[in-house]
Order: structure tokens, then sequence, then C-alpha cells
């Protein structure tokens, strides 16, 4: 037999306590939901200590929301045990999520998302009409755009849309680019969280936090202040905004919104990530630049959430959010970076990303559990090619559709960083897939970041 398990109290300020096995001296273990991996098989995870016992792990969350987003709503469930059977335990210190507590009696998730919408700024061009503006502003030499129209023709876009012509910011300093963000951000920002909550179906007056995702701009007051205005939300409103987290910040911001849910369970939550990355088009003829001005786009996306003790309908809804979990990948920090120039923001990404992520992705996905499908970030074609090679060979019944989602926001809209993911959700769903789904996307760092959407009744 093995050892008696304990459970033991906590004193640091965690959500999670997982048990003790008598004989290893009673030591806490304790870690936020979602564990941060690494993932590494034979790592032990930095916050976990030492490996957790290998028999079982008991974990408590208390009223701890699922993550769920798409359009329509959720239904909630409060705290509760879940008992993970020591083989699906690993000597890595990471600790698997039941996401569904199937067999738990009486156990709801926590968070629900009652309404999902998307909004592209009314310029929109094809890719080769943009790239040939671009070649005629940068002013390129033959040599150099040839390399351009190898970028503009492998990055399987056929359309972007923006709030302004790329050619006239080229020359902007990041002062009067900033400008054009406070001018022009809150307005596609509207129109996104208009569509959600008018697909919730929930008066305004109910919204009781605001969180904003953005990476290419920033101002204070920002949009926050500016979108609770004219969105005429309370002047009691909670804002916060997730910034400069590059294009896994909307499922950040998603996993944020979530726990403002378990905070107030009577509130509601609207996340809207709004992303201007046409003001980033710089005057250099670096291939990072050339890279970055074929690829991204502007565009919004909200999602509407609700806690456990909301008193409304949610008849509609289209899943439930959980957590699901985060890695950063070592040594891969210099991959891919988004930093501040006199010039704009610049964006570098090595070519090896694709191969980086595709290489850690399967083990990844088995920590992150099972799903009927994966909806991939379209970060560029390469990427796609390089996840949908991994997630393939996994034979998940609603995956064809999933990849098709992700490859027709890519070739519609283009990278629109953070709101790009929920583009994808959306397009899926009206596609007929169903869930549970996991949503992943990849930034900085190099990151990979996912949430879950399970099914309403799971």
């Amino acid at each position: 037999m093995g050892h008696p398990r304990r459970h033991v109290a906590c004193r640091c300020d965690c959500t999670v306590v997982r048990s003790i096995m008598g004989g290893r001296g009673g030591r806490a273990i304790c870690t936020p939901v979602p564990d941060p991996c690494p993932i590494t098989p034979g790592n032990v995870s930095p916050c976990l200590g030492d490996p957790l016992p290998t028999e079982a792990a008991i974990i408590r969350v208390p009223d701890q929301p699922d993550l769920s987003h798409d359009q329509g709503s959720i239904r909630s469930k409060g705290a509760r045990f879940m008992t993970i059977p020591s083989e699906s335990v690993s000597g890595t210190g990471v600790l698997p999520m039941d996401r569904r507590a199937s067999g738990v009696p009486g156990v709801k998730p926590a968070v629900s998302l009652l309404g999902l919408g998307v909004a592209t700024p009314g310029l929109t061009r094809t890719q080769q009409d943009l790239g040939t503006a671009l070649e005629t502003a940068w002013g390129l030499d033959s040599t150099s755009a040839e390399r351009w129209w190898r970028i503009v023709n492998g990055s399987g876009i056929e359309s972007r849309s923006g709030v302004v012509m790329p050619e006239r910011i080229m020359d902007l300093s990041t002062a009067q680019r900033m400008a054009e963000y406070v001018r022009l951000a809150p307005g596609l920002a509207r129109e996104a969280a208009e569509r959600a909550i008018g697909d919730a179906g929930v008066d305004r007056s109910r919204i009781t936090d605001l969180i904003i995702v953005t990476c290419t701009g920033f101002s204070s007051p920002g949009v926050d202040v500016a979108l609770a205005a004219e969105l005429g939300l309370s002047p009691n409103v909670r804002r916060s905004q997730v910034g400069f987290m590059g294009c896994f910040g909307g499922i950040l911001g998603l996993r944020t919104g979530a726990g403002m849910c378990a905070l107030d369970p009577v509130g509601v939550t609207l996340v809207v990530c709004v992303e201007l990355c046409s003001l980033h088009i710089r005057p250099s003829h670096d291939v990072e630049n050339l890279v970055s001005a074929a690829l991204f786009a502007d565009g919004a996306a909200a999602v509407v959430l609700c806690g456990a003790a909301f008193e409304g309908d949610r008849g509609d809804a289209s899943g439930l959010v959980r957590p699901g979990m985060t890695c950063l990948l070592p040594g891969t920090d210099a991959q891919m970076t988004w930093t501040i120039t006199d010039e704009g923001f610049a964006m570098t990404l090595d070519r090896k990303v694709p191969r980086h992520l595709g290489e850690n992705l399967d083990h990844f996905l088995d920590q992150l559990g099972p799903v009927d499908s994966v909806l991939s970030h379209p970060g560029g074609a390469g990427i796609l090619d390089a996840i949908d090679e991994v997630i393939e060979s996994r034979d998940l019944p609603c995956q064809s559709t999933a990849s098709s989602a992700s490859r027709s926001v890519l070739s519609k809209h283009g990278n629109m960083s953070s709101c790009t993911i929920l583009f994808v959700l959306q397009q899926y769903l009206l596609n007929g897939g169903h869930v549970p789904a996991g949503l992943i996307a990849f930034g900085p760092g190099l990151t990979m970041d996912a949430v879950i959407i399970d099914p309403v009744d799971s």
C-alpha cells in the first residue's frame, strides 16, 4: 500500500493546494492554476519544488472559472475536488488539469462565454495591391523586390484590412503613430464590443469588468476609458489592460477575464482585443520588416463572460472556457521579439520559430488533455504547416474544420495579433465545428498558450 494521503493547508496566497503523501515530510506544494510549465520531460517546474507524488494528487479549485470563449453563453459550476490517477502525474512536476470533472456529482463549470463579436476596418486591399504599394513606397531595388515578392506570394494571404494606407505611415515617428492609435483604436474596438454584447443578449449596464488586450498602441487615459464612455458603461466598471504580450494576448485576455468572473461570480466581463498593426510599417528594408509588413493587419474581437452566480439567459451558450495551460520554451527568447523604436514598433521573427513550435507542440498537447480539435493562431503559413504536421497524427474528429478555419482567417484577414484566435473560433463554429476544442496561440518568449472550450453539458 502507498502512504496515506494527507491534505496540507497552504499558507501562501495560491489557488491550488496539492496533497502531500505521508512520508514526504508534510510539505505543501502549491501553484496557481494553470501550471506554467516548462514541460520538458525530466524537468521540475521551479514553482513546484520536488516532483509530485506518483500515487495521486488532489486539487481544490475554489470557485475557479473554467475558461470558455465563443459565441453564446455557458453554464457555471463551483469549487471542486479532483483526483488524478498516478499514471497521469508526470515526473516533471506538471499537474494535468481535469477540465471536464466527469464523474463528479454536482460539479458545474464556473465561467460562461455569453457572446463573441469581431470587426475589421473598412479599408481592405488585396495582398497583391498592398505588395505593389509597399514596393513603391520603399523604393526597393531588384534584389530586395525579388525577396519581397517571394515573401508576399508565400504568405497564404489574399487580402488584409487596415485603418490607414500603410504607405503614409512609413515616415511617421512613434509619437505620431501613437496619436493615430489613440484616434482610431477605440472605434474599431467599439464595433467588436457592440457585436459581442448583442450576441450575448446582456444589458451593458450589467457589465462589471472591462479588459483591453493590445500590443500595438498605448496611452493613458487609453482605449479602456474611451470605450467605456462610448459604450455607456457604468463609471464603476473595473478596467484592466493586457499589454504588449503579442499574438497570445487573446488567450491571456480570456484567462484574465475568467479570473474576474471568479472574483465576482454575479458580474459580467467584457474582453476586447484591438490591434492596429498597420501603424508599424517601417521604412527599413531588413528581412524582419519585410516579413511583418507582409503578414500583419488590423482587427478587433470581443467576448462576454459571466461567472457562476450570473442571473440571466445562458441558453445559447457555445461552450465553457477552461484554464488550459502555458509554456515558455527555454532558450528561445531571441527568436521572436516586439520592441519600441523611434520608427514604430519592430518585430523580429527567426526562421527557426515554426520548427521550435512544432518540436514542442506534441508534448504540450499531451499535457493540455483530450480535445476534438486544436484551433491554431495563424501566425503565418509556415507556422500553420508545422502545427498541422504535428496535429494530423492525432486523428482528431474535427481537426479538418479547425485547420480550415485557421487558414481561412489567415487568407481573408492576415495576422491580426491577439484578436486573430477569436476570428478563428468564430469561423470554426460557423463551419459546424464541435467542442471540446483547444485554442492555442504563440508569442514572444517563445510562449505557447492555450485555453479549452468544453461543451456546455460537460
